[in-house]
């Protein structure tokens, strides 16, 4: 049987952000008060996203990093970041990291290898496409990485056309068999950007690489960012999405010992879900930061071996979650790297120049802040009817 459920599995309900953002929903105003900042202050984050490297020879249809990207953000000195993780793991308990982009490189190795000698209990994860880790095998297997997510955006024909690369699926499967194989990892999991490219062939690609004993599949539908990209004709609608729901239902009693999640990161989803099938969206679940559902639980899908999860990780409190650390140190926040050079309001500090602690401290009297204010409002004006 697959052994994700001790890092992915929700935990109880008596250390749960989710009743307090509920009140801040239901609240007059969402924003007038201290909920919010009240969250912050009781829920410190417990994963650092790293953005090594604002280069990538891919351009994939659904990326959220414009090409502009890597012009604008320079990187750290490697020791710089090594200073950095091992900062944030004293000051502020960070135990779980994260090597999320843009692509895999050299210095990103090197600097997590040495996280693994400074922080020996950290949790590593690391995600490439397959492709851009395979000249750093040899440095990879000294990080002792947890896990590794693989992209593999559909079947072949699909994936290679959303990542705009012929040849690209056969390459990250190849590369995700390199891994399992080698024993680099004690997982080596599926990741999937859904969107209106992809969705029709998702489950017969997960069906085809479980036959080939991968366990562990993570579907996420694309982020989009109003008015600046990716292009709006990719996401899923409410019917596309209820759909996709009913085949991974089917799907997932054909699979051999899998785990299966679909993961929302917008309040549009989670809106298109509670309106599309009101009676799982009434059957959620509390997490720390999120709501769920075990579908097997719920409609008896799949099995004990082979879950079924659906996770909706409200936007508004993704700063208790993890601190999105960019290329040159500064701590942003989501979804900011699609404009390439950042706004100032989207910087909320730099570690090189002021310690994670008083980061956090002082956090929701941030300008940056205003952004998950902004995510708030958004939640309460769409889910305030449904939770």
């Amino acid at each position: 049987m697959n052994d994700l459920a001790f890092i992915r599995s929700p935990v109880s309900e008596d250390i749960s952000a989710i009743e307090p953002w509920r009140e801040a929903l239901h609240a007059a105003t969402p924003t007038d008060g201290r909920i919010l900042a009240d969250i912050y202050h009781a829920f410190p984050p417990t994963q650092g996203e790293l953005i090594f490297s604002g280069a990538c020879s891919f351009q994939c249809a659904h990326c959220i990093y414009p090409p502009s990207f890597a012009r604008n953000n320079h990187s750290l000195e490697i020791g710089e970041w090594g200073n950095i993780l091992q900062a944030l793991a004293r000051d502020i308990g960070i135990r779980t990291f994260v090597y999320g982009g843009r692509s895999l490189n050299a210095d990103g190795v090197e600097v997590m290898t040495a996280l693994r000698s400074r922080v020996p209990d950290a949790h590593i994860g690391m995600i490439d496409n397959g492709i851009s880790m395979l000249p750093h095998l040899d440095g990879l297997r000294a990080v002792r990485a947890d896990w590794f997510d693989v992209s593999l955006d559909g079947l072949a024909e699909d994936h290679d056309r959303q990542r705009r690369r012929p040849g690209s699926f056969a390459g990250g499967l190849s590369g995700a068999m390199r891994l399992k194989e080698g024993g680099f990892a004690p997982r080596v999991n599926i990741l999937t950007c859904l969107t209106t490219l992809n969705y029709r062939s998702v489950c017969d690609m997960i069906r085809e690489v479980n036959a080939l004993g991968f366990k562990n599949f993570f579907v996420v539908p694309i982020t989009l960012v109003d008015g600046v990209g990716p292009g709006s004709e990719l996401r899923l609608s409410r019917e596309q999405l209820a759909a996709f729901i009913s085949e991974l239902k089917r799907l997932v009693a054909d699979l051999e010992d899998a785990w299966v999640e679909l993961l929302l990161f917008s309040s549009d989803y989670a809106a298109d879900l509670a309106s599309a099938l009101p009676d799982l969206w009434d059957a959620y679940a509390a997490g720390r930061d999120e709501l769920f559902w075990d579908m097997s639980e719920i409609y008896g899908v799949g099995n004990a071996v082979n879950p079924l999860f659906i996770r909706y990780y409200p936007l508004s409190l993704t700063g208790i979650r993890e601190l999105i650390v960019n290329t040159n140190g500064d701590v942003i926040v989501p979804k900011s790297m699609v404009h390439g050079k950042l706004p100032q309001e989207a910087v909320l500090g730099n570690l090189l120049r002021s310690s994670s602690d008083h980061l956090l401290a002082n956090l929701p009297d941030l300008q940056g802040f205003e952004f998950y204010r902004a995510e708030l409002r958004k939640e309460a004006a769409l889910l305030r009817s449904v939770v």
